[in-house]
């Protein structure tokens, strides 16, 4: 199982944050979580397959700043973001998630699970 840290940093120049990387890659074993090395609280949200953020399933609460999130493991085959108990989606599938904080939503990332 591996740990993967995703970064929430801001640029000097830049109005918003971002993730770092934008675009990551998971098994179903890995634990990924998020370090927001940022001034602001964020909260990383999944979006459902028509892309709509689904609160609650990843993190009941922001991430403080300067501190990280408890980690998040994806399932295969996934049954509560992009499929359903009776239609689950088999890996690989790709995950958009945005941050749910109001007027951060051009904060935009994806995870591919690949097994």
């Amino acid at each position: 199982m591996a740990q993967i840290p995703i970064e929430i940093k801001r640029d000097a120049v830049a109005a918003n944050a971002r993730f770092e990387p934008e675009n990551e890659s998971a098994t179903s074993q890995d634990n990924a979580f998020w370090v927001n090395n940022d001034t602001q609280p964020h909260k990383p949200t999944p979006l459902d397959k028509n892309g709509n953020p689904l609160e609650g399933v990843w993190l009941n609460d922001e991430i403080p700043a300067e501190s990280s999130s408890s980690g998040i493991v994806f399932f295969n085959p996934d049954k509560s973001i992009l499929g359903t108990p009776s239609n689950p989606v088999k890996a690989p599938y790709t995950i958009t998630y945005v941050c749910a904080v109001e007027g951060h939503e051009n904060e935009k990332g994806t995870i591919k699970v690949t097994a």
